[in-house]
């Protein structure tokens, strides 16, 4: 048997015993989709800011293990002077 190909079906088993399935994509999207509609919701009490949230790494990559968390970036603009929030405050997050 070719070695090559005996390295490549090893690889093949490995990847997707430890790599995500479509049950692990589905659980993953439902959890990141509640918390992007609780951040948008809690923040939305305040009328002149807008939340926009991002997923970033292995999860939007699809290369995650099953023990792997799901990277969320928020980012807070102005909505009247389109400014991005660089700093904020810690009790109105804490709200």
């Amino acid at each position: 048997m070719d070695v090559t190909l005996l390295e490549n079906q090893f690889t093949d088993y490995i990847i997707n015993l430890l790599g995500p399935n479509e049950e692990q994509d589905k659980l993953r999207e439902m959890k990141y989709t509640i918390i992007k509609k609780l951040i948008i919701s809690a923040i939305s009490v305040e009328t002149s800011i807008t939340a926009h949230v991002f997923c970033f790494g292995s999860y939007p990559l699809k290369s995650y293990l099953p023990e792997s968390d799901v990277d969320i970036t928020l980012v807070l603009e102005d909505k009247f002077k389109g400014n991005l929030f660089v700093t904020y405050s810690f009790d109105f997050l804490n709200k």
